[in-house]
Protein backbone atom coordinates (compact mmCIF):
# COMPACT_ATOMS: atom_id res chain seq x y z
CA UNK A 1 0.00 0.00 0.00
CA UNK A 2 1.13 3.55 -0.77
CA UNK A 3 0.36 6.55 1.49
CA UNK A 4 -1.32 9.21 -0.65
CA UNK A 5 -2.10 12.85 0.19
CA UNK A 6 -4.21 14.98 -2.15
CA UNK A 7 -4.82 18.68 -1.51
CA UNK A 8 -6.81 20.56 -4.12
CA UNK A 9 -8.70 23.82 -4.51
CA UNK A 10 -11.19 24.54 -7.28
CA UNK A 11 -12.77 27.93 -7.85
CA UNK A 12 -15.56 28.94 -10.23
CA UNK A 13 -15.77 32.52 -8.85
CA UNK A 14 -14.58 34.61 -5.92
CA UNK A 15 -17.51 33.40 -3.80
CA UNK A 16 -17.73 29.81 -5.10
CA UNK A 17 -14.98 27.32 -4.40
CA UNK A 18 -14.22 23.81 -3.12
CA UNK A 19 -11.15 22.74 -1.13
CA UNK A 20 -10.35 19.07 -0.66
CA UNK A 21 -7.81 17.49 1.69
CA UNK A 22 -7.85 13.71 1.11
CA UNK A 23 -5.42 11.21 2.62
CA UNK A 24 -5.20 7.44 2.80
CA UNK A 25 -3.50 4.21 1.74
CA UNK A 26 -3.79 3.33 -1.95
CA UNK A 27 -3.29 0.05 -3.77
CA UNK A 28 -2.12 2.12 -6.76
CA UNK A 29 1.12 4.10 -6.50
CA UNK A 30 0.23 6.39 -9.38
CA UNK A 31 -3.12 8.20 -9.19
CA UNK A 32 -2.43 10.74 -11.95
CA UNK A 33 -5.35 9.46 -14.03
CA UNK A 34 -7.76 9.68 -11.10
CA UNK A 35 -6.58 13.19 -10.14
CA UNK A 36 -6.93 14.35 -13.76
CA UNK A 37 -10.53 13.08 -13.73
CA UNK A 38 -11.19 14.87 -10.42
CA UNK A 39 -9.77 18.12 -11.85
CA UNK A 40 -12.00 17.84 -14.91
CA UNK A 41 -15.18 17.28 -12.89
CA UNK A 42 -14.62 19.98 -10.28
CA UNK A 43 -13.30 22.74 -12.53
CA UNK A 44 -16.65 23.88 -13.95
CA UNK A 45 -19.19 23.78 -11.10
CA UNK A 46 -19.78 23.37 -7.37
CA UNK A 47 -21.05 19.89 -6.45
CA UNK A 48 -23.37 19.38 -3.50
CA UNK A 49 -21.71 17.53 -0.56
CA UNK A 50 -23.40 14.14 -1.02
CA UNK A 51 -22.63 14.02 -4.77
CA UNK A 52 -19.05 15.12 -4.05
CA UNK A 53 -18.57 12.30 -1.51
CA UNK A 54 -20.03 9.78 -3.98
CA UNK A 55 -17.68 11.10 -6.68
CA UNK A 56 -14.58 10.81 -4.48
CA UNK A 57 -15.61 7.36 -3.24
CA UNK A 58 -15.97 6.23 -6.88
CA UNK A 59 -12.81 7.80 -8.30
CA UNK A 60 -10.56 6.74 -5.40
CA UNK A 61 -12.07 3.31 -4.78
CA UNK A 62 -8.56 1.86 -4.35
CA UNK A 63 -7.90 3.93 -1.20
CA UNK A 64 -8.27 2.63 2.36
CA UNK A 65 -7.98 4.14 5.86
CA UNK A 66 -9.03 7.47 4.45
CA UNK A 67 -9.40 10.92 5.97
CA UNK A 68 -11.35 13.47 3.97
CA UNK A 69 -11.93 17.16 4.65
CA UNK A 70 -14.21 19.15 2.35
CA UNK A 71 -14.43 22.93 2.69
CA UNK A 72 -16.91 24.66 0.37
CA UNK A 73 -18.13 28.19 -0.26
CA UNK A 74 -21.22 28.52 -2.41
CA UNK A 75 -22.55 32.08 -2.40
CA UNK A 76 -23.70 32.87 1.14
CA UNK A 77 -23.12 29.27 2.35
CA UNK A 78 -19.90 27.90 3.87
CA UNK A 79 -19.82 24.14 4.48
CA UNK A 80 -17.19 21.98 6.21
CA UNK A 81 -17.22 18.17 6.40
CA UNK A 82 -14.67 15.82 7.98
CA UNK A 83 -14.92 12.08 7.31
CA UNK A 84 -12.78 9.17 8.49
CA UNK A 85 -13.10 5.93 6.54
CA UNK A 86 -16.11 7.59 4.86
CA UNK A 87 -17.87 8.02 8.25
CA UNK A 88 -18.91 11.55 9.13
CA UNK A 89 -17.01 12.94 12.12
CA UNK A 90 -17.83 16.65 11.88
CA UNK A 91 -20.11 18.86 9.84
CA UNK A 92 -20.64 22.63 9.83
CA UNK A 93 -22.93 24.66 7.62
CA UNK A 94 -22.94 28.44 7.97
CA UNK A 95 -25.28 30.83 6.15
CA UNK A 96 -24.29 34.50 6.13
CA UNK A 97 -27.68 36.08 5.51
CA UNK A 98 -26.76 39.75 5.70
CA UNK A 99 -24.38 42.01 7.58
CA UNK A 100 -24.41 41.10 11.26
CA UNK A 101 -26.73 38.09 10.83
CA UNK A 102 -25.73 34.44 10.41
CA UNK A 103 -26.95 30.90 11.10
CA UNK A 104 -24.55 28.06 11.93
CA UNK A 105 -25.38 24.34 12.10
CA UNK A 106 -22.80 22.13 13.84
CA UNK A 107 -22.63 18.34 14.01
CA UNK A 108 -20.10 16.21 15.92
CA UNK A 109 -20.30 12.45 15.93
CA UNK A 110 -20.13 12.29 19.73
CA UNK A 111 -22.13 15.40 20.61
CA UNK A 112 -24.86 15.42 17.97
CA UNK A 113 -26.25 18.50 16.22
CA UNK A 114 -26.68 22.08 17.37
CA UNK A 115 -27.66 25.42 15.89
CA UNK A 116 -26.39 28.92 16.64
CA UNK A 117 -28.07 32.13 15.47
CA UNK A 118 -26.09 35.38 15.53
CA UNK A 119 -27.63 38.78 14.96
CA UNK A 120 -26.68 42.37 15.72
CA UNK A 121 -30.41 43.09 16.00
CA UNK A 122 -32.37 42.74 19.26
CA UNK A 123 -34.91 40.41 17.66
CA UNK A 124 -34.42 37.81 14.95
CA UNK A 125 -37.01 38.15 12.14
CA UNK A 126 -39.61 35.38 11.95
CA UNK A 127 -38.77 34.59 8.31
CA UNK A 128 -35.13 34.05 9.33
CA UNK A 129 -36.20 31.56 11.97
CA UNK A 130 -38.09 29.66 9.26
CA UNK A 131 -34.93 29.64 7.14
CA UNK A 132 -32.91 28.41 10.14
CA UNK A 133 -35.35 25.50 10.56
CA UNK A 134 -34.97 24.71 6.85
CA UNK A 135 -31.17 24.61 7.25
CA UNK A 136 -31.47 22.31 10.26
CA UNK A 137 -33.77 19.95 8.36
CA UNK A 138 -31.35 19.88 5.40
CA UNK A 139 -28.44 19.16 7.74
CA UNK A 140 -30.30 16.22 9.33
CA UNK A 141 -31.05 14.81 5.88
CA UNK A 142 -27.39 15.04 4.83
CA UNK A 143 -26.09 13.48 8.08
CA UNK A 144 -28.55 10.59 7.69
CA UNK A 145 -27.72 10.15 3.99
CA UNK A 146 -23.92 10.02 4.20
CA UNK A 147 -23.67 6.46 5.66
CA UNK A 148 -25.68 5.11 2.71
CA UNK A 149 -23.60 6.81 -0.01
CA UNK A 150 -21.98 4.15 -2.20
CA UNK A 151 -19.74 4.04 -5.25
CA UNK A 152 -21.37 4.59 -8.63
CA UNK A 153 -22.15 1.35 -10.46
CA UNK A 154 -23.79 1.39 -13.94
CA UNK A 155 -27.18 -0.29 -14.22
CA UNK A 156 -27.71 -3.05 -16.77
CA UNK A 157 -29.48 -0.58 -19.08
CA UNK A 158 -26.59 1.88 -18.77
CA UNK A 159 -24.13 -0.93 -19.55
CA UNK A 160 -26.19 -1.73 -22.63
CA UNK A 161 -25.97 1.90 -23.82
CA UNK A 162 -22.20 1.76 -23.29
CA UNK A 163 -21.99 -1.44 -25.37
CA UNK A 164 -23.94 0.30 -28.16
CA UNK A 165 -21.59 3.29 -27.95
CA UNK A 166 -18.55 1.01 -28.28
CA UNK A 167 -20.07 -0.78 -31.30
CA UNK A 168 -21.02 2.55 -32.92
CA UNK A 169 -17.82 4.55 -32.28
CA UNK A 170 -15.27 1.77 -31.80
CA UNK A 171 -14.24 3.06 -28.36
CA UNK A 172 -15.51 3.16 -24.79
CA UNK A 173 -17.48 6.18 -23.55
CA UNK A 174 -16.11 8.59 -20.96
CA UNK A 175 -18.98 10.71 -19.67
CA UNK A 176 -16.67 13.08 -17.84
CA UNK A 177 -15.99 14.39 -21.36
CA UNK A 178 -18.64 16.59 -22.98
CA UNK A 179 -17.75 15.07 -26.36
CA UNK A 180 -18.74 11.58 -25.17
CA UNK A 181 -22.04 12.84 -23.78
CA UNK A 182 -22.82 14.64 -27.06
CA UNK A 183 -21.87 11.59 -29.12
CA UNK A 184 -24.11 9.36 -27.00
CA UNK A 185 -27.04 11.74 -27.64
CA UNK A 186 -26.35 11.75 -31.39
CA UNK A 187 -26.09 7.96 -31.48
CA UNK A 188 -29.36 7.47 -29.57
CA UNK A 189 -31.14 9.89 -31.94
CA UNK A 190 -29.92 7.94 -34.99
CA UNK A 191 -30.59 4.49 -33.52
CA UNK A 192 -34.08 5.58 -32.48
CA UNK A 193 -34.67 6.90 -36.02
CA UNK A 194 -33.57 3.53 -37.42
CA UNK A 195 -35.64 1.48 -34.96
CA UNK A 196 -32.59 -0.10 -33.33
CA UNK A 197 -33.44 0.69 -29.72
CA UNK A 198 -34.96 -2.15 -27.70
CA UNK A 199 -37.72 0.12 -26.43
CA UNK A 200 -39.06 3.49 -27.66
CA UNK A 201 -37.20 6.51 -26.27
CA UNK A 202 -39.07 9.83 -26.27
CA UNK A 203 -36.84 12.55 -27.71
CA UNK A 204 -37.47 16.27 -27.73
CA UNK A 205 -35.75 19.52 -28.71
CA UNK A 206 -36.26 23.18 -27.92
CA UNK A 207 -35.19 24.51 -31.32
CA UNK A 208 -35.12 23.28 -34.93
CA UNK A 209 -31.31 23.43 -34.93
CA UNK A 210 -30.83 21.04 -32.02
CA UNK A 211 -30.46 17.28 -32.18
CA UNK A 212 -33.35 15.68 -30.23
CA UNK A 213 -32.38 14.34 -26.80
CA UNK A 214 -33.89 12.69 -23.74
CA UNK A 215 -33.27 14.83 -20.64
CA UNK A 216 -33.51 11.89 -18.22
CA UNK A 217 -30.90 9.91 -20.16
CA UNK A 218 -28.66 12.98 -20.37
CA UNK A 219 -28.79 13.25 -16.58
CA UNK A 220 -28.03 9.53 -16.21
CA UNK A 221 -24.93 9.77 -18.39
CA UNK A 222 -23.73 12.90 -16.58
CA UNK A 223 -24.10 11.05 -13.27
CA UNK A 224 -21.74 8.36 -14.60
CA UNK A 225 -18.97 10.94 -15.14
CA UNK A 226 -16.94 9.94 -12.01
CA UNK A 227 -16.37 6.50 -13.57
CA UNK A 228 -14.23 8.03 -16.32
CA UNK A 229 -13.81 5.63 -19.25
CA UNK A 230 -16.37 2.83 -18.89
CA UNK A 231 -15.46 -0.67 -20.03
CA UNK A 232 -18.32 -3.17 -20.00
CA UNK A 233 -18.60 -6.86 -20.80
CA UNK A 234 -22.22 -6.57 -21.95
CA UNK A 235 -22.89 -8.33 -25.27
CA UNK A 236 -25.43 -7.06 -27.79
CA UNK A 237 -27.55 -9.39 -29.97
CA UNK A 238 -25.60 -10.15 -33.17
CA UNK A 239 -28.13 -8.59 -35.56
CA UNK A 240 -28.37 -5.39 -33.50
CA UNK A 241 -24.60 -5.16 -33.11
CA UNK A 242 -23.97 -5.66 -36.84
CA UNK A 243 -26.49 -2.93 -37.73
CA UNK A 244 -24.99 -0.51 -35.21
CA UNK A 245 -21.47 -1.18 -36.52
CA UNK A 246 -22.62 -0.68 -40.13
CA UNK A 247 -24.19 2.65 -39.25
CA UNK A 248 -21.29 3.76 -37.04
CA UNK A 249 -18.72 2.89 -39.72
CA UNK A 250 -20.49 5.05 -42.29
CA UNK A 251 -20.65 7.92 -39.79
CA UNK A 252 -16.93 7.59 -39.06
CA UNK A 253 -16.08 7.71 -42.77
CA UNK A 254 -18.19 10.87 -43.17
CA UNK A 255 -16.31 12.45 -40.25
CA UNK A 256 -12.99 11.56 -41.85
CA UNK A 257 -13.76 13.01 -45.30
CA UNK A 258 -15.12 16.20 -43.69
CA UNK A 259 -12.00 16.45 -41.49
CA UNK A 260 -14.06 15.89 -38.34
CA UNK A 261 -15.89 19.19 -38.80
CA UNK A 262 -18.58 19.10 -36.10
CA UNK A 263 -20.85 21.58 -37.88
CA UNK A 264 -20.95 19.36 -40.96
CA UNK A 265 -21.82 16.31 -38.86
CA UNK A 266 -24.44 18.27 -36.92
CA UNK A 267 -26.09 19.38 -40.16
CA UNK A 268 -26.03 15.83 -41.51
CA UNK A 269 -27.79 14.42 -38.44
CA UNK A 270 -30.45 17.15 -38.49
CA UNK A 271 -31.07 16.64 -42.23
CA UNK A 272 -31.45 12.87 -41.81
CA UNK A 273 -33.76 13.14 -38.80
CA UNK A 274 -36.01 15.62 -40.62
CA UNK A 275 -36.16 13.54 -43.82
CA UNK A 276 -38.95 10.93 -43.72
CA UNK A 277 -37.96 9.23 -47.00
CA UNK A 278 -34.17 9.79 -46.91
CA UNK A 279 -34.16 10.94 -50.54
CA UNK A 280 -31.20 12.86 -51.98
CA UNK A 281 -33.41 15.91 -52.49
CA UNK A 282 -34.37 15.95 -48.82
CA UNK A 283 -30.80 15.70 -47.52
CA UNK A 284 -29.98 19.34 -48.01
CA UNK A 285 -26.80 20.45 -46.26
CA UNK A 286 -25.86 24.07 -45.81
CA UNK A 287 -22.20 23.45 -46.60
CA UNK A 288 -21.04 23.14 -50.20
CA UNK A 289 -20.28 19.70 -51.68
CA UNK A 290 -21.39 17.68 -48.64
CA UNK A 291 -24.55 16.10 -50.03
CA UNK A 292 -22.56 13.56 -52.07
CA UNK A 293 -20.29 12.78 -49.14
CA UNK A 294 -23.35 12.13 -46.98
CA UNK A 295 -24.82 9.50 -49.32
CA UNK A 296 -22.90 6.53 -47.82
CA UNK A 297 -24.47 7.41 -44.48
CA UNK A 298 -27.93 7.70 -46.03
CA UNK A 299 -27.50 4.32 -47.75
CA UNK A 300 -26.35 2.71 -44.51
CA UNK A 301 -29.42 4.06 -42.70
CA UNK A 302 -31.69 2.85 -45.53
CA UNK A 303 -30.06 -0.58 -45.32
CA UNK A 304 -30.42 -0.76 -41.53
CA UNK A 305 -34.05 0.43 -41.59
CA UNK A 306 -34.98 -2.15 -44.22
CA UNK A 307 -33.40 -4.94 -42.14
CA UNK A 308 -35.26 -3.80 -39.03
CA UNK A 309 -38.57 -3.67 -40.90
CA UNK A 310 -38.14 -7.05 -42.61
Amino acid sequence: MEWISIEKEYSTSVHDWTRIDFKGNSKNKNLDKEIELLDRLLSDRIWNPSDLIRMLKTIFSSMEKTTLQIDQRNGMFRTLLILKDWNLEEYRDQAQRREGRSITIDFHRENGMSMKVDSSEKTFPKEELSFAKFLMDEAYRLVEKIPSITQIVPTEKEKNYCAMYRAFYGENPDFSQEESRNQMNEMIALLTFCGLMEEPIPLSTSTEREIPTNSLLEKQFRNLAPLGEIEVETSLPDTQKEAIIELGTSIQKFREITHFEEEAFHQLILSILSSPTLSVEEIELDMEDLTGKAMPVVKAIQSVKSKVQS
